[in-house]
């Protein structure tokens, strides 16, 4: 059984992302079981007859068990989507809490309907308040009064999942609240074992901000407890990109360091019983205190699996006890399993248990000191190189390197970071000198990582990976795996190297592109982000998002990267507005760029700075361009139409109306790309194009505002179709006057912030547009 038993979890596994994909009755499911369990009973001695029922029966129970996780997590607020109501409960987590953005999870108890009636609802949702001086903590009862919403899903090829994300912390909805809307009841909900674990965490916070500098006791905070919201930007993209960022991530790493401290304290005694009692009550306690995400539980368990054996005199088997790890936190929490922090842990667990001896087998020629801790660190990344490659699109040469240097000094800082705390908790003035020991090693991690990613080649951007590779990846990873059980033939063995070079040659084939244009509108917010594939599969991009969060990182960069973009022939900025140019740092540091092209004009913010300082020094060719500018590529031609050389001045808004005014042009088809152009510039624009400004689809002018769209552009573009390029926004766009002019001339009207990535399709002849969302 025991051996059998990762085999069992992978198909309970298999029946959770099954049930995922394919809708399954409950009736043909428990027929399913019963079929299982009934073949069971019948064929109990044929050994691979009864292997075969169980993994059938467990592909059942996983599919089961994925289906009863969304019912509950769903059902409650099923009423309640899109209701203004009172909702009464207390607050769950603390997610942030600072001057610009409070975010915390709220379980809901209680909705106050209009006319009083109450409704029980027992759910947890994401809270969202803006600019307010309430700070929440859990077990604060609160009352609020809003709509509660569905999350958004995937709004862009190759773009984050934020409602399969939530479903995965067991968040139903969200809602975004004022501060009028919230009242602070009197009392506290909270267990009282959780309100004593939350006093602990804030207590020991305290403790590392008063004894230590801002960064770096934000960096312990991660360390110890895995809080990442107030580690800077820059220090958390280094981790991220350089393959540290696990340290960040409570897991194995760290619940062994714990349990390493606490068996060096307890062992002295002389007393094995009491010393691992100690280091299982710890275990529990750190996995509390760390908020119990999916990293963290799979660690103590496994560790308080092996302490169990250990107490009772035997060995664990790494492999089984991982396996029964995981098959206890796919019962309880199916949802985990789509869990990015689950799959990494479980994978570099794999990766080490598996591949580990056999990497150091292989070193014999390094010193055991260094031989051990290389082999763990290589099989490690390559457990999780797919996932990696996947989610994050980065590949550094220095990961390796750098956790052989980092670990062991994280290890100090979590060991001596904890003490301090548990001493802190009795005595602030003894923790002192504890606590102070951690800050040269944080001050060496707060440095190092963003150093070393100012290095030659330390983050290379990966595009999408052709399948092929990664079944290549595979299949050498097994050939490790197995080179000591199989014994191959030389002529199997040259069959299989075979095999092996035309996967290698079929994975590096280019691919054949169909001789269509394709044209992208992304969902970046309040913002706009377009996306030109000319027919020979030739990249360009018009802007790139940004305003209130990161579009470049965010959605910019994982939409090419999906797409297979490896490099742009141009880059065009339309004018230097945040919302249009504030993701371009991101894509011009990640991918080669031939040409840059903007309307000249400058912004004064640091980050337009940033942006000039990344095309110097990538020595991307530059070029200032006004009306009467062509770019051809591919028999897809760009003109710029407006600004003329001599900008606007004197206008309503002057940096609006020089924003390039693109049309974009290929056989039949035509698009107009107004940018954030007002009425100033569009009608000077129909003026000079009298008859020239005919279009397929338009782009409506500054996010839909009032100013900007007139019925003589319409009648000049005689478009069939606009795109409004618009997200949640203070200023009121699109503008109803907007919309109304686009319906009463019969347009069909596509919004980013409702139909997610906007994609239009040409062979040069037809054209067809398609929303990559329902509204």
């Amino acid at each position: 059984m025991m051996a059998l038993l990762p085999l069992l979890v992978l198909a309970f596994a298999a029946g959770i992302a099954l049930a995922d994909k394919f809708s399954f009755s409950y009736r043909g499911l428990l027929l399913l079981l019963l079929a299982a369990l009934a073949a069971g009973i019948i064929i109990p001695n044929k050994k691979k007859h009864a292997a075969a029922v169980l993994l059938l029966l467990f592909l059942g129970q996983g599919m089961l068990a994925y289906q009863l996780a969304e019912r509950a997590l769903k059902q409650p607020l099923a009423p309640l989507w899109n209701v203004e109501a009172e909702y009464l409960g207390y607050v769950q987590d603390v997610l942030s809490s600072n001057a610009e953005k409070i975010q915390f999870d709220f379980y809901l108890e209680e909705a106050v309907l209009s006319g009083q009636q109450r409704l029980p609802v027992g759910a947890l949702i994401r809270v969202s308040v803006y600019r307010s001086s309430f700070r929440p903590f859990y077990g604060q009862p609160l009352k609020l009064h809003g709509v509660i919403k569905a999350a958004p899903g995937q709004r862009n090829p190759g773009g984050f999942n934020y409602a399969d994300y939530l479903e995965t912390k067991n968040v139903s909805g969200v809602m975004t609240a004022a501060p009028r809307q919230i009242t602070v009841l009197t009392g506290n909900k909270g267990k009282p074992l959780m309100t004593f674990f939350a006093r602990v965490r804030a207590k020991a916070l305290a403790l590392l901000q008063r004894f230590l500098p801002p960064e770096e006791a934000q960096l312990a905070a991660g360390f110890i407890f895995g809080q990442t919201e107030n580690i800077t930007e820059e220090l958390l993209t280094a981790y991220q990109r350089l393959g540290l960022a696990h340290l960040l991530a409570v897991s194995g790493l760290h619940v062994g360091f714990v349990t390493s401290l606490i068996l060096f304290l307890f062992m002295r005694l002389g007393r094995p019983l009491l010393s691992y009692s100690a280091a299982a009550l710890f275990i529990l306690v750190y996995v509390f205190l760390t908020g119990g995400q999916p990293p963290v539980w799979r660690a103590a368990l496994t560790a308080l699996i092996t302490l169990a054996a250990k107490q009772y005199g035997r060995e664990s088997e790494g492999l089984q006890t991982l396996s029964l790890a995981a098959l206890l936190l796919l019962y309880f929490r199916p949802l985990w399993l789509f869990s990015l922090s689950f799959q990494l842990s479980f994978a570099a667990a794999a990766g080490i248990l598996l591949l580990a001896p056999r990497l150091q087998a292989s070193l014999k020629w390094c010193p055991q000191f260094l031989a051990s801790p290389l082999s763990v660190s290589m099989a490690a990344l390559l457990g999780v190189l797919p996932l990696q490659a996947a989610h994050f699109g980065y590949f550094s040469f220095y990961t390796i390197p750098l956790n052989l240097l980092c670990v062991p000094v994280v290890g100090l800082v979590v060991m001596l970071g904890l003490l301090g705390i548990l001493v802190g908790l009795v005595s602030a003035v003894l923790a002192a000198p504890i606590i102070t020991m951690t800050l040269p090693l944080l001050l060496l991690l707060t440095r190092l990582p963003p150093f070393c990613l100012r290095l030659p080649a330390a983050a290379l951007y990966l595009s999408a990976v052709h399948p092929l590779w990664w079944l290549l990846y595979g299949m050498v990873l097994l050939l490790l795996l197995t080179k000591d059980k199989v014994r191959l033939q030389t002529g199997k063995k040259l069959l299989l190297l075979l095999l092996l070079g035309c996967l290698l040659y079929a994975a590096s084939l280019p691919c054949t592109f169909p001789r269509q244009l394709t044209v992208t509108f992304l969902d970046v917010g309040q913002g706009l982000a377009v996306h030109i594939s000319t027919p020979a599969g030739q990249h360009l991009l018009v802007d790139a998002g940004g305003g209130n969060f990161a579009a470049g990182e965010q959605v910019v960069l994982p939409y090419l990267r999906a797409k297979g973009v490896s490099s742009l022939a141009a880059v065009i900025l339309t004018h230097p507005h945040d919302d249009h140019y504030g993701g371009l740092p991101a894509v011009l540091s990640a991918l080669p760029v031939q040409l840059f092209l903007s309307n000249g004009e400058e912004d004064n913010a640091a980050a337009f700075s940033d942006l000039l300082a990344i095309l110097e020094e990538r020595d991307i060719a530059c070029s200032s361009v006004s009306a009467g500018y062509r770019l051809i590529i591919d028999n897809v031609e760009i003109k710029v139409l407006s600004p003329p050389a001599q900008r606007f001045s004197g206008t309503a808004d002057d940096v609006n109306n020089s924003s390039l005014v693109l049309s974009l042009s290929y056989g039949d088809f035509s698009l107009l790309l107004t940018g954030d152009a007002e009425s100033a510039a569009l009608n000077e624009l129909i003026k000079k194009y009298q008859g020239r400004l005919r279009a397929d689809v338009l782009q409506v002018p500054h996010h839909g505002s009032r100013n900007a769209l007139s019925a003589a552009l319409l009648r000049a573009a005689a478009a069939r179709a606009a795109v409004i390029s618009v997200g949640s926004n203070p200023f009121g766009h699109p503008h109803a006057e907007t919309l109304r002019l686009l319906a009463e001339n019969k347009l069909a009207v596509y919004r980013t912030d409702l139909h997610g990535a906007i994609t239009i399709v040409s062979d040069g002849k037809k054209w067809t547009i398609a929303a990559y969302t329902a509204p």
